[in-house]
């Protein structure tokens, strides 16, 4: 692969993960604000003085009442939760089974259950709300850390990605023995560099990790931002791009030595 085909190469690459990051970032934010408007439509639904029971069961009470304040509710969920843009292609879940995710199954059972609610039950659903919104915006704090990373890893990249670029370039058969040695130096040199970028990207993605936990699911959350990208780890494959650039020029180099 040509030096210039490498620097077009890097800016694909990361060009798809600030795309795949700007998408995510806008995705939490929709929810937040989804989560806030909730809690709002929430906090004007009437309360009912009785405890949050049905003893008609789950299955009788399947569609609640839409006068009832439990069937407001669920108005109030379907119409702000329920209704982010992204909901279908991300999630594509009932009711019931969004709420057992966000609320857990116990809370969420007895919401479904139910034809009123209570104070308890308003003041529990708040709460779990108030998590939500807490955790979407310390995972929005970390896709903008990742952000601002994956720029600085990027300029860092291209500046060796240039200088490779000159150094392909040049005429080794018409060095001295110390020209080539000098060469060599310099390209160990950036080879040097692109292991102290992978190491602190290693770094950064594991720090990353233990910031967010899950995300809500088994995968990393390189896994959850990236799986849709060729490579799951844009900058490290960018920088194996570099470093087989970076041998075929030192290869050249010693055979001329």
């Amino acid at each position: 692969m040509g030096t210039a085909r490498t620097e077009q190469d890097i800016e694909r690459r990361v060009s798809s993960a600030q795309d795949e990051l700007s998408k995510e970032s806008c995705r939490i934010t929709d929810e937040i604000e989804a989560f806030e408007q909730f809690v709002g439509r929430l906090e004007a639904i009437p309360a009912s003085s009785d405890q949050l029971s049905s003893p008609r069961g789950m299955s009788a009470l399947k569609e609640q009442p839409s006068g009832s304040g439990a069937g407001k509710l669920r108005e109030a969920y379907e119409s702000t939760v329920m209704a982010v843009p992204h909901f279908s292609d991300d999630y594509d879940e009932t009711f019931y089974e969004n709420l057992t995710a966000e609320f857990g199954p116990e809370l969420a059972a007895m919401i479904h259950q139910a034809d009123h609610i209570d104070d308890r039950c308003k003041s529990m659903i708040e709460t779990l709300c108030s998590n939500a919104i807490q955790e979407l915006e310390n995972l929005a704090e970390t896709i903008q850390a990742e952000q601002e990373a994956i720029e600085t890893c990027y300029s860092k990249l291209l500046d060796i990605a240039v200088e490779i670029n000159s150094l392909s370039t040049t005429e080794f058969a018409a060095a001295d023995f110390g020209g080539l040695e000098a060469y060599w130096t310099r390209l160990q040199t950036l080879e040097i560099s692109c292991d102290t970028i992978a190491g602190d990207r290693q770094e950064v993605i594991k720090m990353h990790d233990r910031a967010v936990g899950s995300v809500n699911t088994e995968a990393s959350l390189t896994h959850y931002l990236y799986e849709e990208l060729p490579e799951m780890h844009p900058i490290l494959a960018s920088i194996g791009i570099l470093g087989t650039e970076l041998t075929t020029i030192q290869s050249e180099i010693e055979t001329r030595m």
